[in-house]
């Protein structure tokens, strides 16, 4: 990514990232913002104050979003429509694919948990 995100940019994508995937461990989005799993764990432990934020160590771990946060405010893109614009993405450059990806995480339907 060629601009480096504010400590606030990166909480709120890992916000929506988590209301859209439900579980995502440390290292993914160590990896993903180029920060170290340390910051990540103080980033979860900034948004768990004002979200219900769960962590878990181990296998299968990461940090987990509660059921129910805030779905009733959320308005989801449809099937169609997140497929869409994956296929608009890969014309895009580096920069505009990375706010494509955060508006199908802010809007895309959450994934099913089974």
């Amino acid at each position: 990514m060629d601009k480096q995100l504010t400590s606030f940019e990166r909480r709120l994508e890992i916000l929506f990232i988590l209301m859209r995937n439900k579980k995502c461990s440390m290292t993914e989005l160590a990896f993903q913002y180029s920060v170290s799993d340390r910051t990540i764990r103080r980033d979860i432990l900034f948004l768990s104050r004002y979200a219900p934020i769960c962590t878990k160590t181990g296998l299968n771990g990461g940090a987990f979003l509660m059921d129910g946060y805030r779905k009733e405010l959320m308005l989801h893109l449809s099937r169609e429509e997140e497929a869409l614009l994956l296929k608009i993405m890969r014309t895009l450059d580096e920069k505009e694919q990375h706010i494509v990806y955060n508006i199908i995480n802010k809007y895309a339907m959450p994934k099913s948990s089974t």
